[in-house]
Order: C-alpha cells, then structure tokens, then sequence
C-alpha cells in the first residue's frame, strides 16, 4: 500500500469537496510532493487501520522485495465508524 502523508496532503483536514480530485490537486499544485508517497510494507497475515481520509492505494510486490513470495491474492476489509465532530 502506498500513501501521502498527512502533512503532505493539504485537503486531509479539509471536508471533501465533489468537485476536487485531492490526489491531482495535491501534485498539481506541487510536483515535488510525489516525493512524500511513503509505501508500508506489511507482513504476511497484518492489517493496518488509518482514517479514510488518508489518500492511499495498492500495488504489486516486485520481484526484489524481500517479502516477495508465493503469489497469493492480497485481501481488504473495510468498515465505517462515523463522527460528526470529526468531519
């Protein structure tokens, strides 16, 4: 999984607005920031849980990774908790 980190992502404590694309504002507006994607690695059988404003997305695990294995299909779960003060 790859992600912009918080500090690097001027919409993250913004509402969301339909009519932006946060991910291509976030580089339109600075090309350099594509420096900040951060890839997290993750053992075999972990999870992760972060804030569904974090933009993120994922990718396949290349042939010199250390965690590079079996082709086995990666698995995603979701769910939802809501707060209106957070947004």
């Amino acid at each position: 999984v790859h992600v912009v980190p918080r500090p690097e992502d001027p919409f993250y404590d913004l509402q969301d607005l339909p009519e932006v694309d946060p991910l291509a504002a976030i580089f339109a507006s600075n090309p350099q920031a594509y420096q900040s994607i951060r890839a997290l690695a993750c053992p075999k059988g972990s999870c992760w849980h972060f804030s569904h404003k974090i933009i993120h997305w994922g990718s396949y695990v290349g042939e010199r990774s250390s965690m590079r294995g079996p082709v086995v299909p990666r698995i995603a779960m979701s769910w939802v908790v809501g707060d209106a003060d957070f947004e």
